[in-house]
């Protein structure tokens, strides 16, 4: 396994997420909207002329999800409310490592203080502002676009897909 090469890829946040939205998901009444039992039940009642059978259920496995989501985020700007990233410094380290080498373009450290200060503010203001309605209607393009930047400059693709997956718990059907 990759524990005995050094590597220990099954605790990273986006495998860890991964897992968690699966657990969650499962926890949910999605056979009566997402299964074979649902849509033979529509095809029948469509044969038989009456409706189909309501699509009701509890949703609290989705409420979980938001809880899960809201937690994350919340922890992920907590970790980063430190002046090591708030400087800029983890941001200037991520960009070296893996796009610049040791050429170090000028001014970028003004830049990356900035954009570390709206990626701490974005995180607290999507953990606190997402479950609530009010709120997330200026929330949610942020956050996907947050999402598709991360999916594009870093290497946790499973990470933002999850992430824009899940925001669908948010909003009720």
């Amino acid at each position: 396994f990759g524990f005995d090469l050094g590597r220990e890829p099954w605790t990273h946040h986006h495998a860890y997420l991964l897992a968690v939205a699966a657990l969650l998901i499962a926890l949910t009444p999605c056979d009566r909207s997402y299964s074979l039992d649902r849509y033979l039940a529509v095809t029948r009642a469509e044969r038989m002329g009456v409706p189909p059978p309501a699509e009701r259920g509890n949703l609290w496995g989705l409420r979980l999800i938001v809880v899960q989501l809201s937690v994350l985020y919340f922890f992920a700007a907590f970790d980063k409310s430190n002046y090591a990233f708030l400087s800029g410094a983890r941001l200037e380290q991520i960009f070296l490592w893996f796009y610049a080498g040791s050429d170090y373009p000028s001014g970028f450290a003004w830049l990356a203080t900035i954009v570390s200060v709206a990626v701490v503010v974005l995180e607290y203001g999507l953990a606190f502002g997402l479950p609530f309605r009010a709120t997330r209607r200026y929330l949610v393009l942020p956050g996907l676009a947050f999402h598709a930047i991360i999916y594009v400059t870093l290497p946790v693709y499973t990470f933002s897909a999850t992430m824009a997956l899940l925001y669908l718990a948010y909003f009720d059907a």
